[in-house]
């Protein structure tokens, strides 16, 4: 029953757009105010401080562009191993901060002043394996083509 529900197409393709467009909204507030975002960055006391902006401008570059090539099912098999990577990287952060008592802006979709929970945490989880669910499936239909 598992298998069927993982191989499922439609559900791929739902979660391609779910994932895609969660990538997309929360990239434009980001790539609109940078600094914003750095100040969000700098707020979680992990990345070193020569590296924020750095991160500040590249990073939702990339969510925008993820969120482009898994809506439009462009390399289905990076953008979504991609974004697999991204949530496991924001669920590890938001999780190593809530456990620090932080209490600060999550920074997730820019501008939003949404306060770090762990229900943040759990939206990030869901999203992580939403984006497997593509890369499994992506490797499947390589699969079935050879």
């Amino acid at each position: 029953m598992f298998r069927k529900f993982i191989d499922n197409k439609l559900l791929t393709y739902i979660a391609r757009v779910v994932v895609g467009f969660v990538l997309i909204i929360a990239s434009v507030p980001k790539i609109a105010e940078p600094s914003t975002f750095a100040k969000s960055i700098q707020a979680y006391q992990i990345v070193p401080g020569f590296l924020v902006n750095l991160f500040a401008l590249s990073i939702p570059w990339l969510e925008l562009v993820i969120g482009i090539f898994l809506i439009f099912g462009l390399l289905l098999r990076g953008s979504s191993l991609l974004s697999a990577v991204l949530f496991s990287a924001f669920s590890v952060l938001i999780a190593v901060s809530l456990f620090r008592g932080l209490s600060i802006d999550c920074g997730c979709f820019g501008l939003d002043g949404a306060p770090l929970s762990w229900s943040r945490f759990f939206e990030n989880i869901g999203l992580l394996l939403l984006s497997l669910q593509i890369f499994y499936n992506s490797l499947m239909l390589r699969k079935c083509r050879l």
